[in-house]
């Protein structure tokens, strides 16, 4: 008999292995095991069902009663699933049935022995015609309880040693069943966590501003992702595979390669700024560079890197403005008093330290105030546009001039040597092209002015000297020139 019942489990484990081939369901592969057991002590009307315990600690009932399309099935069966399945659900594990030996699990008559469950469930089963139950705990490779196989019977039942040697066969296939199961339910996990990464990053990267691309040593486009179209190519597909020697720059394609390089060596992402010409436009990209790994996994040899670029055109473009908004004065677009001080303190630096010479010129305009006062504002903002042209005319590239504030303008002159008269000579020359060039009238609107000014020097020689002190001495000058009475006047600030 015993030997009957092995053959029939080891044909029930041949047909559980084709069904996990097939991909069947886990309560497919488990009916295969009920029913050969059950058939295996048919004398005993037994029925065999798995409590199956989940992540939580609960258990769910898995039995052929609850089979779709199962033929006459049997609802005394199926309550008593339930409620040993809720008695599992109430107890801790270590509980119950789980405290009792191998022996003890299995109770050949229900209405002689006290059970490790409550005496309402154990008065329902006898009254339901159960006599036996056996409950045996299925352990996985690592020790783990994966679920308990329960047997019942309508007959009292005794089991030997043959038939607890045959429980523990088929107790090893449901083992089998249940890892296979917990090993595809984990896979499925991962392939439905990665599908949704995957998911993620394809939106993120259809929607992304940055050009990403993945990059072989070599300089061979492998990958593409996001705005690629910002390289002149409408298709990725048009990328992969060139190398990037062929779409750029030489320049710009010797700078990514170089960058590339140094990740790959150093394992640090490398950034770095380039320009090109796209479309006829001039597009500046900021470029980050980083190395990845195993990229393709069927060539672990070969080497590659990320590489991003983002369009900073209009960011580098907008700081230049506010660069220019914090220096430049925004009606003759001359440098401010901010940017006057900086150059001014540079000058006398390079003064100080090369033994150079250099000078400072404070040109006031005389009588503006009586064109604000008798034309308005804008004809005064119109008069100071074009003086402010006039004046930067007459001046070296080298020379700066700004407007320090309503109608007072500053110029700062540099020379390469240390004689004194010379610099004297050049700084007058200087003032008198500026007052020169303000002779001619000066049309705004529909009114012609006649404009001059007067001029204060201070010379920059010797050291310890400062920004504010030499203006302060071209400012004295220039009232001097003013106190004169006489209009386009020179003066030079001499010491008291």
């Amino acid at each position: 008999m015993l030997k009957k019942s092995l053959k029939q489990c080891l044909r029930t484990q041949q047909s559980v292995l084709e069904y996990m081939a097939q991909g069947r369901e886990l309560s497919d592969c488990l009916f295969l095991v009920f029913k050969s057991l059950e058939d295996a002590v048919r004398p005993y009307a037994a029925k065999a069902f798995l409590l199956l315990r989940e992540r939580k600690g609960t258990y769910s009932l898995i039995s052929q009663a609850e089979r779709h399309g199962a033929s006459n099935p049997q609802p005394d069966f199926q309550v008593s699933c339930d409620l040993l399945t809720r008695e599992f659900n109430g107890q801790a594990e270590h509980a119950g049935l789980a405290k009792l030996t191998a022996k003890e699990r299995a109770i050949p008559d229900l209405t002689h022995h006290k059970l490790p469950i409550s005496s309402s469930l154990q008065q329902r089963l006898i009254q339901q015609g159960w006599r036996s139950l056996w409950a045996e705990p299925v352990y996985s490779s690592a020790d783990v309880c994966l679920g308990w196989l329960v047997f019942q019977t309508r007959e009292v039942y005794e089991p030997d040693s043959n038939h607890r040697d045959l429980m523990a066969a088929y107790i090893g296939l449901v083992r089998s069943i249940l890892e296979k199961y917990q090993k595809d339910c984990e896979v499925r996990l991962l392939n439905r966590q990665l599908r949704n990464s995957l998911d993620r990053l394809q939106v993120y990267c259809q929607v992304m501003p940055d050009l990403g691309m993945v990059l072989s040593e070599q300089g061979d486009y492998v990958d593409v992702y996001g705005s690629h179209e910002v390289v002149g190519y409408d298709d990725a597909e048009q990328l992969i595979g060139k190398n990037i020697r062929d779409c750029l720059d030489s320049g710009v394609a010797r700078d990514i390669l170089h960058a590339a390089e140094l990740a790959l060596k150093t394992g640090d992402p490398q950034v770095f700024e380039y320009e090109l010409m796209i479309n006829g436009s001039r597009v500046i990209f900021e470029s980050r560079v980083a190395p990845i790994e195993n990229y393709l996994p069927s060539s672990p040899d070969k080497r590659h890197v990320v590489w991003v670029a983002r369009d900073i055109t209009q960011r580098r473009l907008s700081e230049k403005r506010i660069e220019h908004m914090a220096y430049y004065d925004p009606l003759t677009q001359l440098p401010n008093r901010r940017l006057l001080m900086d150059r001014l303190q540079h000058t006398i630096d390079q003064v100080s330290r090369h033994q150079t010479m250099g000078a400072v010129i404070f040109v006031d305009l005389d009588g503006f105030k009586r064109v604000n006062d008798d034309f308005g504002h804008d004809y005064g903002d119109a008069l100071l546009t074009e003086i402010a042209k006039r004046l930067k005319n007459g001046l070296r590239d080298s020379d700066t001039i700004a407007r320090f504030g309503g109608d007072e303008f500053v110029v700062v002159v540099e020379r390469m040597d240390d004689n004194l008269e010379s610099m004297y000579h050049e700084a007058m020359n200087v003032s008198r092209r500026i007052l020169a060039n303000l002779k001619p009238g000066i049309t705004v609107f529909d009114q012609s002015f006649l404009m001059n000014a007067s001029v204060g020097i201070s010379l920059i020689y010797g050291t310890h000297l400062s920004a504010e002190g030499v203006l302060r001495e071209a400012d004295k000058a220039m009232y001097q020139a003013k106190h004169t009475g006489k209009t386009g006047q020179i003066c030079l600030y001499k010491a008291s």
